[in-house]
């Protein structure tokens, strides 16, 4: 009998940050506490009246490189409690190999092979008075969240509206296919999810949501380390391809 094996994810679960010390600066290169720099992007989500939760912290398997996330929510954000989960996360090295980032979107996946797939980020060097710049990028960070949330709200309200033809949708179908994003064998069922969801979403028939709740609900059998990339490639054709009625 074979044993399937579980991939080995490149990060491991960190339970105390302040565990692994932080390097002693140089002329050129000032580190960036993990711990500190969490605590600060934390409290100024807090401070704006954000609720946070679900803390999560990962460090690289052979080296210091970190991954700090959580879930954000706001009584004045839409899809408060629905199928969206806003994340932000901080990333950090020790080792010079990764600049410290702010890094926030719809769903942010740190993937087996210990890719970082989001919507946006936010970046500086660990160089002279990188804590001068850090709280300006936090700011930053804290404001662009809000406009990120609120954009993609109109956004999907915009797909429920918007609505084509059969022809349109087997098309776009098959251009999925061509460039990779949706495998061939589900062609069919992408489709027929689309043009008649197995869910009553209450939306109005052949509208473009429908096609991406179609394919969300198909990507929930790739493969766990290609699916981040797929969805966001997907939502990029998405826009580009029915741009022209979606303005």
């Amino acid at each position: 009998m074979t044993t399937l094996r579980t991939p080995r994810k490149t990060y491991r679960d960190l339970k105390d940050i302040a565990s692994i010390p932080v390097p002693e600066p140089t002329e050129t290169y000032c580190p960036v506490s993990q711990e500190e720099l969490w605590e600060r992007v934390r409290q100024a989500f807090t401070f704006h009246g954000y609720k946070t939760s679900n803390d999560l912290h990962q460090v690289h398997r052979k080296r210091p490189l970190f991954v700090s996330s959580m879930n954000v929510e706001h009584v004045n954000l839409p899809e408060q409690g629905g199928s969206m989960t806003w994340t932000v996360a901080v990333m950090n090295s020790y080792d010079k190999t990764c600049s410290a980032r702010i890094i926030f979107g719809g769903e942010v996946r740190v993937c087996s092979n210990g890719l970082i797939v989001a919507d946006h980020i936010l970046r500086t060097k660990h160089t002279t008075h990188v804590w001068d710049r850090l709280p300006v990028l936090i700011s930053k960070a804290v404001d662009s969240f809000y406009d990120e949330v609120n954009g993609y709200h109109d956004q999907q309200e915009r797909l429920k509206e918007v609505t084509v033809g059969t022809n349109d949708l087997s098309a776009f179908t098959i251009r999925l296919a061509q460039r990779g994003i949706l495998p061939k064998s589900q062609m069919l069922d992408f489709y027929e999810e689309s043009v008649a969801p197995q869910f009553d979403y209450q939306t109005k028939s052949m509208c473009l949501w429908n096609f991406q709740a179609a394919y969300t609900h198909l990507a929930k059998t790739m493969n766990p380390v290609e699916r981040p990339g797929r969805v966001m490639a997907f939502d990029e054709m998405l826009r580009k391809d029915f741009d022209y009625a979606l303005t």
